[in-house]
């Protein structure tokens, strides 16, 4: 759990960038999915 978050944290500027996106996306359609459901 530990190496995977911190890897996932700051994997590299050009990946984490790529995934900035859709993680947002992801993350604020799960926010509001979970927190209405």
């Amino acid at each position: 759990r530990k190496a995977v978050a911190g890897t996932f944290r700051r994997p590299d500027p050009k990946p984490t960038r790529g995934l900035a996106a859709p993680l947002a996306a992801i993350i604020e359609h799960r926010s509001p999915k979970e927190g209405t459901s």
